[in-house]
């Protein structure tokens, strides 16, 4: 199995979006499209693949940008958490898997930063979209978020997952000069994924 990717930087926000793509049926993924509509539909082109799905980690209008031109100019299908504001086609709870060809995508639920949060493992990629970044992870204490539940999907999700995987995340916060890390250095040097407790994590949060 076999995956074309690339981040994408936006040159307006600290958001990151994906493509991904499977090299034998040549079908393809944008993973929170962030309003790179023109990169995108560029690196579609040069790649010569099918755009089959738009997936949003969660419903933040930063991250979900650009979703509907991409729809309509490539007849790929949106897909989400039926939790999701943005009315997907496809809807997704966790452990549940889409294709690309012969690559799996396994859905992981990660509420917290808000109700509708997943994280997406592909191949040897873990896109976190704004649960977990590098040195970091989303704030879970404003408007639609939930610490416990952050605290839920980050201690006993995203740290039982393997150590191999790339953690690809929605934002560059510039905690770290790196774009992306292995899920295993990030067990390591993330403050946020240190073992707390649940109320010590509601305290973390609020006082990050």
């Amino acid at each position: 199995m076999a995956i074309k990717f690339k981040q994408i930087a936006s040159t307006s926000s600290s958001n990151f979006a994906y493509i991904i793509a499977d090299e034998d049926s040549m079908d393809a993924a944008v993973i929170d499209p962030s309003g790179q509509v023109k990169e995108i539909l560029a690196t579609i082109a040069e790649w010569g693949v099918s755009l089959k799905f738009v997936i949003h980690t969660h419903g933040h209008g930063d991250h979900t940008g650009g979703t509907q031109g991409l729809l309509s100019q490539t007849g790929a299908r949106l897909v989400a958490h039926p939790g999701s504001p943005t009315h997907p086609a496809i809807t997704v709870r966790n452990n549940e898997r889409i294709y690309l060809g012969n690559t799996e995508l396994i859905v992981v639920y990660t509420p917290g930063h808000s109700y509708d949060s997943i994280c997406v493992l592909a191949g040897k990629y873990l896109f976190t979209g704004d649960t977990l970044f590098i040195d970091e992870c989303g704030y879970a204490e404003q408007v639609g978020g939930d610490s416990a539940l952050m605290w839920d999907s980050l201690l006993n999700r995203i740290m039982k997952l393997d150590d191999d995987y790339i953690v690809c995340p929605g934002h560059d916060l510039k905690a770290s000069p790196k774009k992306m890390d292995t899920l295993g250095n990030q067990k390591k040097s993330n403050f946020a994924l240190k073992p707390r407790t649940k109320d010590e994590f509601k305290q973390f949060m609020l006082s990050a």
